[in-house]
């Protein structure tokens, strides 16, 4: 296609009605299950009210849910194929309906941990919906390619980089910068 376009927008926040949503031209949303923390279990999506909520709500809007599931170190280095399966039917089973995609966010261990565990992506899988990643090294030093290559080697099918990734993202960021960090990372993906 035509990069950087057409791109679906994907509302990553919180606060706004599907209804302001769609004004916006949304067209799905990013919504993170447990309340964004660590899931244990792949059992408790469905125990999950707020979450199953948020995605029924989105869906009789016409947006499209994007489930976040946030899992620790640990338990990207125990999931394998298997694990992955069940977390899409399981997904599956809980929204009525096939997401449009799904996002694993993984946590590490420490703050000093620069390298996080990734589960295997079956291709099976990826052959269904996009699985993406989320990427949270800092830009800099050529960390962005090896990082997205870590992922795309593990079966992910797509990576979102996160704030964390944007230079001086916990400091006071200066925009130029910022701005310059973008047009690179554009650049770097149309190659």
């Amino acid at each position: 296609g035509n990069f950087p376009g057409p791109l679906p927008v994907v509302y990553c926040g919180g606060g706004a009605t599907p209804d302001e949503l769609l004004d916006c031209g949304v067209a799905g949303v990013l919504v993170s299950a447990n309340g964004g923390q660590e899931l244990l279990s792949v059992d408790q999506l469905s125990e999950d009210s707020q979450f199953l909520s948020a995605c029924t709500n989105a869906l009789q809007a016409g947006i499209q849910p994007v489930p976040e599931i946030v899992i620790a170190d640990a338990t990207a280095k125990s999931w394998g194929d298997d694990d992955m399966l069940k977390l899409f039917e399981t997904l599956q089973t809980c929204l009525g309906n096939q997401p449009a995609a799904i996002l694993i966010t993984i946590n590490p261990e420490s703050d000093e941990q620069q390298e996080v565990s990734l589960p295997s992506v079956p291709k099976s899988l990826t052959k269904q919906l996009p699985i993406l990643g989320s990427v949270r090294v800092t830009a800099g030093e050529n960390r962005m390619g090896p990082e997205t290559a870590r992922f795309k080697k593990a079966g992910f099918t797509g990576t979102i980089m996160r704030s964390d990734c944007v230079p001086g993202f916990r400091l006071n960021p200066d925009l130029d910068l910022v701005g310059q960090f973008w047009s690179a990372c554009i650049a770097d993906l149309k190659s």
